[in-house]
């Protein structure tokens, strides 16, 4: 049974070359598909691949995909642009600027289920926010609610979004919801921090 990814990239050269290089590097296991902005993701995909702009207008439109997304940009965002992509559920980011290369290992790591330093960006977004100027030091809980602390624990545990809905007995998109309420609220510290 072959894998389909879906590519949503406004630079249609871009999508073409991360295609060939995808179904090239598989060995024929993989299959890509090649999404208009305006379409939405074909439901049978294991992975979105997306850039920020492509993926900000399908999510704009509520044709947001029940499976990973790997955003692809040229460039590290800054702090906050990158909490607002997590905040739109993306599951990990690649920069593309120096070849597919690291795309492909993305890849791998998400249809394996393995932890991307994405992870690992929440932590340090949280201890960013955690500065003696903050006002907000003396809370502890950043509005989140039970669950979403929950979800955050198992998060910073390393799990996959994936595997924390089987820890938590719930659905995958509700985990996604949750998880982008947590970045909502953590882009919003960083936010108010900045002023």
């Amino acid at each position: 049974m072959k894998i389909l990814i879906n590519i949503l990239h406004e630079n249609i050269a871009v999508a073409e070359t991360l295609k060939w290089s995808i179904e090239f590097a598989s060995d024929k296991n993989t299959c890509c598909e090649i999404t208009a902005n305006g379409d939405a993701v074909n439901k049978a995909a294991k992975l979105l691949l997306a850039d920020p702009v492509s993926y900000n207008a399908l999510c704009e439109n509520d044709k947001q995909p029940g499976c990973p997304v790997l955003l692809l940009t040229n460039n590290i965002p800054d702090e906050f642009q990158l909490a607002e992509a997590l905040y739109k559920g993306i599951d990990a980011i690649a920069d593309i600027s120096e070849g597919p290369a690291i795309a492909l290992e993305k890849i791998k790591n998400l249809l394996e289920n393995k932890i991307d330093e994405t992870q690992q960006i929440l932590l340090k977004i949280i201890q960013n926010s955690r500065t003696k100027n903050n006002p907000y030091n003396h809370h502890t809980d950043y509005g989140l609610t039970r669950k979403e602390k929950d979800i955050l624990k198992l998060m910073r545990e390393a799990n996959h979004l994936k595997l924390i809905a089987q820890i938590t007995n719930t659905s995958y998109e509700t985990v996604r919801t949750h998880v982008k309420n947590i970045y909502k609220k953590l882009a919003l510290l960083l936010h108010l921090k900045r002023l």
